[in-house]
């Protein structure tokens, strides 16, 4: 995943954070996978992601796949386990602090929305029995660079799951993506993967639909 509205590394000294506040951080995220996904532990991982008839209670699913970069605007494409748009919604820098441990680290937070199916049977597309809606995701990412020339070295994002519409109400769980920059140019591969645990929160209202994403026009993307 890509950063959205962050200066270069190099012209724009990017801000830093302490190593320690990215660990805890990391850890707050998973926290939300075992305690905001609520009964997950009597919940199974089924062979097969249940549809549209799917049981009431709590259901594990195990995604992997590719996020690809639509644009600079916080806009991307999922492919793999998960099909549809990826929106981010807001971002944020956090204050920055000198980390000689992990020099030249930039932070971001922020919140997403995912427009899609999970493709149970693999064909690439939503059909009718797919799980289908939004999910709302909070988000941490942190990128390393090199800090003569600015390039991107690695790119880690963490986002947990908040809440969801349609066969994705009362949705919990989290993925996580890793970015890889791919030669010497600007490329960069991005691998998701996480878990979803459909019906965890069954008595939640699905929160409402926020479609305007003018908090990144202008942004540019600088890594997962």
């Amino acid at each position: 995943m890509m950063i959205a509205g962050s200066p270069h590394p190099v012209t724009g000294r990017p801000k830093k954070v302490r190593a320690a506040a990215i660990r805890l951080a990391t850890l707050a995220g998973v926290a939300v996978i075992l305690v905001g996904a609520g009964p997950v532990a009597a919940a199974m991982a089924a062979p097969g992601i249940p549809g549209k008839d799917r049981p009431s209670g709590p259901t594990i699913v195990l995604v992997r796949g590719h996020q690809l970069a639509v644009n600079d605007q916080g806009r991307y494409w999922m492919s793999g386990d998960l099909i549809g748009r990826w929106t981010v919604l807001t971002a944020e820098t956090l204050p920055g602090y000198a980390i000689p441990e992990v020099p030249w680290t930039l932070v971001q937070t922020g919140q997403e929305r995912f427009d899609g199916c999970i493709d149970q049977d693999h064909t690439k597309h939503c059909d009718s029995g797919d799980p289908l809606g939004a999910l709302s995701f909070d988000y941490l990412v942190w990128i390393r660079y090199e800090p003569n020339t600015g390039r991107r070295i690695e790119g880690n994002c963490v986002h947990p799951i908040t809440s969801g519409t349609q066969d994705f109400a009362g949705a919990r769980g989290a993925l996580t993506m890793h970015d890889i920059q791919v030669g010497r140019g600007e490329e960069i591969r991005t691998r998701y993967q996480g878990k979803i645990v459909l019906n965890a929160a069954p008595n939640e209202w699905p929160a409402p639909q926020n479609d305007d994403v003018s908090a990144v026009s202008g942004a540019r993307a600088v890594g997962c």
